[in-house]
């Protein structure tokens, strides 16, 4: 299942140069706040994406990204078709 995509040829058009809609599956806290799902706009990056998602006061601090079911890379660029989580700390007990 594709969770974050880059929508090149859909009539939604990105505002900046440079910049992608990605959508990016929320977990645990996250989508309890803001839903399963968000899209945003942000460059194909992994820290573009955490930022513009920081921005928007979704995730920011020790919350992790997860690109095709791994966790991602600090700089790692994201391409058309990768699968997005963001996935905030969790504790056992």
């Amino acid at each position: 299942m594709v969770v974050g995509r880059v929508y090149p040829t859909d009539d939604r058009q990105c505002t900046l140069p440079g910049m992608a809609l990605w959508r990016v599956q929320l977990f645990a806290y996250l989508r309890d706040r803001h839903g399963e799902w968000v899209e945003i706009e942000a460059p194909p990056t992994t820290e573009g994406l955490l930022l513009a998602l920081e921005a928007r006061g979704i995730g920011g601090g020790y919350c992790r990204l997860a690109v095709n079911r791994a966790f991602a890379s600090d700089g790692q660029s994201l391409n058309t078709g990768d699968e997005l989580a963001l996935i905030p700390p969790v504790s056992g007990g």
